[in-house]
This record gives structure tokens, C-alpha cells and sequence, in this order.
């Protein structure tokens, strides 16, 4: 890599996703640091320990006048969420409403992207 990498622990799905997306591009690399908690990979940047990726829900946080963050589109790149719900209890209609808008947004930000 160009760059020291600055990855999330080995325990994280976003660890997990750009191990694989590097292996997929042909460089597999060794992180520079390892951090557990996003503040803390976006102080590592900070103090010039490397580039980080994240998720974007955590780049509001701590940013310095130092840091940028820019989009990576990768399809490799992608995370999948769930709704939880308890088994056999109907859904308020706020609730339902809500889930569906859900659907309805990832499901039109991935025929967007294909």
C-alpha cells in the first residue's frame, strides 16, 4: 500500500470487509495500527499513523480541520443490516411505516448502484 493502514479490530465487520475488498484488488496488506473504536482510528489518522476506512455513521465524529474523509464506491464495499423484531408481536403502524420506508431506500440505493 501507499500508505500505513489504520484498520478496525480483527473482530469488526468493517475490518472484515476491507480485508476482503484488498484481497479481491490483488493487495492484501498489513495493518500499520489496529483500533477498536472509530475515535480512536480517527486519531491515528490525525497523528499521521496512516489512512483509515470506516463506516461513514462514524465520520461525523471528532473530524479535524486535518482529516478528510472521501466516499469509496467499491461494491465490495457493503455492509448488510436487519431489522430485529420480537417473534409473533405485530408492529405499531409508526413502526411498520418506518420499516418499509427503510426497504424502500436500501432497496433503491442498491438498484443504484448496480
Amino acid at each position: 500500500a501507499r500508505h500505513p493502514l489504520v484498520l478496525m479490530d480483527h473482530h469488526t465487520s468493517v475490518r472484515s470487509l476491507v480485508e476482503r475488498a484488498l484481497v479481491l484488488a490483488g493487495k492484501p496488506s498489513v495493518p500499520a495500527c489496529e483500533a477498536t473504536y472509530i475515535t480512536t482510528a480517527i486519531a491515528m489518522v490525525k497523528a499521521g499513523l496512516g489512512v483509515a476506512v470506516l463506516p461513514s455513521t462514524g465520520l461525523n465524529l471528532q473530524l479535524h480541520p486535518d482529516v478528510r474523509s472521501a466516499p469509496i464506491a467499491d461494491r465490495s464495499l457493503v455492509r448488510s443490516v436487519s431489522a430485529i423484531v420480537r417473534k409473533g408481536v405485530s408492529l405499531s403502524p409508526p413502526a411498520a411505516s418506518f420499516l418499509d420506508a427503510m426497504k424502500a431506500h436500501f432497496g433503491a440505493q442498491r438498484a443504484a448502484s448496480r
